[in-house]
């Protein structure tokens, strides 16, 4: 027999990518979302049998594959938005008339199933303006529009969306509101506004229904809806192809794993619970449509750029794809790589992302169970859902707001915190160091501020025994993990200029204070400069301070000194440098967040009574 258990990492990738061959993509929708989490949960906790249970393998694998010969509709859809090159409106009846000259969009759906100009769907559901269209297209950073610069505003942006009628489509209702207009043949014929529903009969197979939202003119017209009441036979088939996946699922993964039911794990999935289902009580639109990034923010970038990205990909210019817009990165480099990456492995949906945020609460609990007692880091877990304690760290909402503006801050102190819990529970092997220098590194492409704070904590790591025992060489080798960074600075070489990071770090409006002007200002105030006059500078950019920035700053100096255990004088250093960054960039609070959580979190471990057992044990050991 084979022994699995000595291989867990190898056969949960193997199990991992089975499950997402067998479900193909692109995943869509709730069920599809539902899918992913329940897989990663299960992989994540499961703990792999030293022998298979080989008929709970093959039943599992027949259901999975069961999924694919379900029938499910397939109807083709194209989407575009109603605006010329000059971001000019374009009239409805100008666009049929014109329809080749306005070529429909691009989607990630689309590409990975084959198709450059549309996709397919299973179900239509239009109802939320140009958000029903569940594509990101419409953030791509042209269309960046706000109050401010241009009359057009984003959510009202006018747009045309077109369906197949195809022949499986026969016998089923139509809710419909708004201007829609069938064509067949170049013919075309408007829906009558008085009819609310429309059955589908035989006449209708072959033609196109194009529905047109959004505000085309002064008028303002906001209204499409058009919604798809499906057969009896067609709802069986849906719940059959999910249950087929899910049911696939579970038999596939009690061949391979068992679960260990200890009090952790209850925990754990106890916080995983009360996270997806808060989530989906809150916003399950995400899950149905996807996320619309308000204009005049960077999120349009982070999420726009990848779709521009896309195209290139889709064009054979890999090249360019990988290059990005951007010859010479200006704003935040990774994001836009990992929301890619999401695209081709998934489709428009944020899986990846919603996955991440909804496991968030674990990835705190299992970061403050390193140095604190299981209650207290399951209150602290907990306490995180309320919002009361954003401004100090301790809060789930600066990631969901992350999410929802499509920022990377709540992907890079995710990976941030599992990074840490890791190394802090003292590597053992090469391959888990080289893992969590790996997501640093990560971290640090999409908010490189960080990049100090993994430096310090690369440099102890390389130097000392205190998070790894491991032999000098073998700690660096782990380092290694870290080389993907190297890629900003080779990718802006390519591009034509030497710039470490991104041109958007030395403006003035970033960088409001230099270390040169605090040297200035220390010869002024000992009497040894009269010449200098930027002291205003420094008082607009204090006004900005807030005060638990100060107070972390001097409880990470404190723990940084005094503190007994090397661990927490590491990480201490590390974030209070990282944190000291700030009296020369702005001290914005997503950016101290993460630095926050830490300095909390390491001040309590000080308290003997709240301190972990393990961590006790642990940092005894070292000290």
């Amino acid at each position: 027999m084979i022994n699995l258990g000595a291989q867990p990492i190898l056969v949960k990738i193997l199990c991992f990518a089975a499950l997402y061959i067998a479900h193909g993509r692109p995943f869509d929708g709730i069920a599809d979302y539902g899918f992913a989490l329940l897989a990663v949960y299960l992989l994540l906790f499961g703990v792999v049998r030293d022998q298979v249970k080989p008929i709970f393998v093959v039943l599992g694998l027949s259901f999975l594959t069961l999924g694919h010969f379900v029938p499910q509709l397939a109807i083709p859809e194209q989407e575009r938005l109603l605006l010329d090159s000059q971001h000019n409106y374009i009239p409805p009846g100008e666009f049929l008339k014109n329809a080749p000259k306005y070529p429909y969009f691009l989607t990630a759906d689309g590409y990975v199933q084959g198709h450059k100009n549309m996709r397919f769907v299973r179900t239509i559901d239009i109802d939320k303006g140009i958000l029903s269209l569940r594509s990101g297209w419409m953030n791509r950073p042209e269309y960046n529009f706000f109050a401010q610069v241009s009359p057009l505003k984003r959510p009202d942006l006018p747009f045309v969306v077109c369906y197949e009628i195809i022949p499986q489509l026969v016998g089923m209702t139509l809710t419909v509101e708004g201007l829609l207009v069938f064509e067949r043949e170049g013919r075309f014929k408007i829906h009558d506004p008085a009819l609310k529903t429309l059955q589908i009969q035989e006449e209708h197979a072959g033609s196109i229904l194009c529905g047109f939202g959004g505000q085309w003119d002064e008028k303002g017209y906001n209204n499409l809806t058009i919604k798809l009441k499906k057969t009896f036979p067609y709802k069986v088939y849906d719940a059959a192809r999910s249950g087929s996946f899910f049911l696939g699922l579970a038999l596939l993964f009690f061949g391979l794993f068992f679960i260990r039911l200890t009090r952790d794990f209850g925990v754990q999935s106890l916080l995983l619970s009360i996270s997806a289902f808060s989530f989906w009580l809150s916003l399950p639109n995400v899950f149905r449509w996807g996320i619309f990034a308000r204009g005049g923010m960077d999120g349009i970038i982070h999420d726009g750029f990848p779709y521009q990205m896309l195209e290139m990909w889709a064009t054979g210019d890999w090249v360019g794809a990988l290059m990005s817009p951007e010859r010479v990165f200006y704003f935040m480099p990774g994001m836009r790589y990992v929301r890619f990456l999401e695209m081709l492995l998934f489709g428009d949906v944020y899986i990846f992302q919603v996955c991440l945020y909804l496991f968030m609460p674990i990835i705190f609990y299992r970061f403050f169970s390193v140095f604190l007692t299981q209650i207290t880091a399951l209150v602290l877990s907990l306490l995180t859902f309320a919002h009361l304690f954003n401004g100090i760290g301790l809060s789930l909402k600066l990631y969901l707001t992350s999410l929802l503006d499509l920022y990377g801050e709540g992907v890079a102190y995710a990976l941030l915190f599992i990074s840490i819990t890791l190394l802090v529970k003292s590597i053992r092997t090469v391959g888990w160091g080289f893992l969590a220098f790996f997501l640093s590194a990560i971290s640090i492409s999409i908010r490189p501020n960080l990049a100090v704070f993994f430096g310090i904590i690369g440099t102890i790591h390389l130097f000392t025994t205190t998070f790894s025992t491991l032999p000098w060489t073998s700690r660096f080798v782990m380092l290694f993990g870290l080389s993907p960074v190297l890629l900003i600075p080779i990718h802006n070489i390519l591009g034509g200029e030497f710039v470490l990071v991104s041109q958007a770090s030395q403006i003035a409006e970033n960088l409001p204070l230099t270390p040169f002007l605090y040297y200035q200002a220390l010869t002024h105030l000992l009497g040894l400069n009269d010449a200098f006059q930027e002291m205003g500078r420094f008082v607009t950019h204090f006004k900005h301070v807030y005060p638990q920035y100060i107070l972390a700053w001097v409880v990470l100096l404190w723990l940084t000194i005094k503190a007994q255990m090397p661990v927490v004088r590491a990480i201490a250093l590390a974030t209070f440098s990282g944190l000291s960054v700030h009296f020369f960039c702005w001290p914005t609070l997503r950016y101290l967040h993460p630095y926050l959580t830490i300095a909390i979190v390491l001040g309590l471990s000080q308290i003997p009574r709240l301190r972990a057992k393990e961590a006790h044990s642990l940092f005894s050991k070292e000290s």
